[in-house]
């Protein structure tokens, strides 16, 4: 199947983290406009842990992204977002299955997030691609309150 995304090659880490830290914070602004991440949230994450988020392009523009804290043999999966207007084009997932070559040379073999309880799309997408739900935390959320669910995934049983 082809790629919906026109560039894939851009995983941003530490080492390139300037270079790119205002797209991701304008996506970022975008996806979640409620909740999103400010510059030095960005930067702490990328100085403090090991992040990488993937690019997703279109026409050279950044439309998706996806957000991940590596911990092998853990990887915490902190954003995934898309624009509103490039939604249910394949673009979360594509962003999603690139990850898995780079999971598997980092010797992570679950891959782990939290999900509001009341984000059904969300939760339906996840579970489309092989993430179960093993745990809640009641009351994670606070605006609005809402609990969480954990979800995870074997990296060897993705759906790729």
């Amino acid at each position: 199947m082809k790629s919906s995304l026109e560039k894939s090659d851009v995983i941003v880490s530490r080492e390139n983290a300037d270079d790119y830290l205002d797209q991701i914070v304008g996506l970022d602004a975008v996806c979640f406009p409620d909740r999103s991440w400010n510059s030095e949230v960005w930067s702490g994450l990328f100085s403090h842990h090991q992040l990488q988020v993937y690019l997703g392009f279109r026409q050279n523009q950044p439309v998706g992204y996806l957000a991940l804290s590596l911990l092998p043999p853990e990887a915490e999966l902190l954003r995934l977002g898309v624009k509103d207007a490039f939604r249910r084009q394949a673009i979360g997932s594509d962003l999603l299955k690139r990850t898995i070559p780079e999971l598997k040379n980092s010797a992570v073999e679950t891959i782990f997030l939290e999900v509001r309880d009341d984000n059904l799309p969300a939760r339906l997408f996840y579970q489309a691609r092989g993430f179960t739900n093993t745990g809640e935390r009641k009351n994670y959320y606070r605006s609005p309150p809402c609990n969480a669910l954990i979800l995870n995934c074997r990296v060897s049983n993705h759906f790729i």
